[in-house]
């Protein structure tokens, strides 16, 4: 019976063929995602311990804090329920960047906020890593 509606059908070959190709075109933006990430995280830490403006190096180091708190995010939302240690991992990694913020904010000493700013790009680079490698 099954063989006799695909003679009468064969449309529905078809169909599971364009289901397939979509499946790849997912698996194609997901990596353009993750390119595009790292992309963002690499060029915004580079820029943060290159650039001499005052104001410019803060205002890239609260777009590395919170870009590291979205990292954390998706990392953390990505995996299963049952990857409890990794979870708990993404979110100190986010967390991380709460608290180079709260240094940022409290001190205004050039080391202390040298201080924080590797923190924050620290946390966001192991975040990004997690989230390709591991």
């Amino acid at each position: 019976v099954y063989l006799s509606q695909q003679i009468k059908h064969p449309s529905k070959i078809k169909i599971k063929k364009i289901e397939s190709e979509e499946f790849f075109m997912a698996l194609g933006i997901y990596t353009l995602i993750l390119i595009a990430i790292t992309v963002v995280s690499g060029i915004s830490v580079a820029l943060l311990f290159l650039t001499k403006n005052t104001k410019a190096k803060n205002t890239l180091f609260y777009f590395v804090s919170l870009w590291n708190i979205l990292v954390a995010y998706i990392s953390a939302t990505s995996l299963p329920m049952n990857f409890i240690p990794s979870k708990l991992f993404c979110w100190a990694l986010g967390f991380l960047s709460v608290i180079a913020i709260c240094i940022h904010v409290k001190n205004k000493q050039p080391k202390v906020q040298m201080a924080a700013n590797i923190l924050s790009s620290a946390a966001l680079i192991v975040g990004v890593l997690k989230l390709l490698f591991f």
